[in-house]
């Protein structure tokens, strides 16, 4: 359902007809209502709108998608003293040291876990989980040596560095044209910053996905190759079969860096043309 709502967002925020943005907006509302991360997509219409539209649409995102979580409340017993209970289960869950987590991973996958996080089981597509996973490896190579804390420096810088990468790129990408960069961007800080993402949250790419085959001549042979490598590990299904997202999650990641990179060399030729325009206007 979240995945559907996902969708309907990004194709009706693309619609010239301001009624289908408005509802675009509801949409990720009611994703936001069923799993609270795909509210950070809110970056992607930072990115997307002008002006005060830009404010605007983010502000009334943000007030349908409390509407829709508190609301409900006034028809149950108890009242809005049950948002404690919304708060203790989202906070409970999203926690990697969760016995809830655990116990939920362990009956969707059935495979034993290399440690007691939850964040380290295979059907789990978080950052976290890929830094483990590389630390891990490593620590096998050089016998055994205790990586702890160069895991947890790792986390941390990839974690917070791409929330913040995530904020900060599309205020400075007004003029950047890189749609299918943002929305994997804006996807992201759905399926890599938390804690604990389940695997079958990737078949929410299905959005850039799409993106990418519409325009797929125009890429580069380069680009072709590099995309088709990436989603056809993010969607082949033994992965999904045997519930061991580690493979997908890579391959997401290093499409996200792409992105990133991609928009910002966007950026500085913009940059560069602007600058160059003005000195040949001065120079008339």
């Amino acid at each position: 359902t979240v995945c559907t709502m996902t969708v309907l967002f990004f194709w009706l925020n693309n619609s010239d007809k301001r009624w289908q943005r408005e509802l675009s907006y509801l949409c990720l509302a009611g994703a936001a209502m069923m799993k609270i991360y795909p509210i950070l997509m809110i970056f992607y219409l930072i990115w997307r709108e002008k002006g005060w539209e830009k404010l605007w649409s983010v502000l009334k995102t943000l007030a349908y998608t409390l509407v829709l979580v508190f609301v409900p409340f006034l028809f149950i017993e108890g009242g809005f003293s049950n948002c404690m209970v919304l708060i203790k289960n989202v906070t409970g869950f999203s926690s990697p040291s969760s016995p809830a987590v655990a116990t939920a991973l362990a009956t969707q996958s059935g495979m034993p876990a290399p440690g007691s996080s939850p964040t380290r089981w295979g059907s789990n597509t978080s950052l976290e989980t890929i830094v483990y996973y590389v630390v891990y490896g490593i620590s096998c190579i050089f016998g055994g040596a205790d990586l702890t804390m160069l895991m947890s420096i790792l986390t941390k810088i990839l974690r917070w560095g791409l929330l913040i990468t995530c904020i900060i790129l599309p205020f400075f990408s007004f003029k950047s044209k890189k749609y299918l960069q943002f929305v994997t961007l804006a996807m992201s800080t759905y399926l890599l910053w938390p804690g604990v993402c389940n695997g079958y949250c990737m078949s929410i790419l299905i959005v850039p996905f799409v993106i990418m085959l519409i325009n797929f001549d125009t890429y580069s042979l380069k680009d072709k190759i590099f995309y088709v490598v990436c989603y056809g590990l993010i969607f082949c299904p033994i992965f999904y079969t045997y519930t061991f997202f580690l493979p997908q999650a890579i391959a997401f990641f290093v499409l996200v860096i792409k992105s990133i990179v991609d928009i910002i060399i966007n950026d500085i030729k913009i940059h560069k043309e602007n600058k160059l325009n003005k000195q040949n206007k001065k120079e008339v």
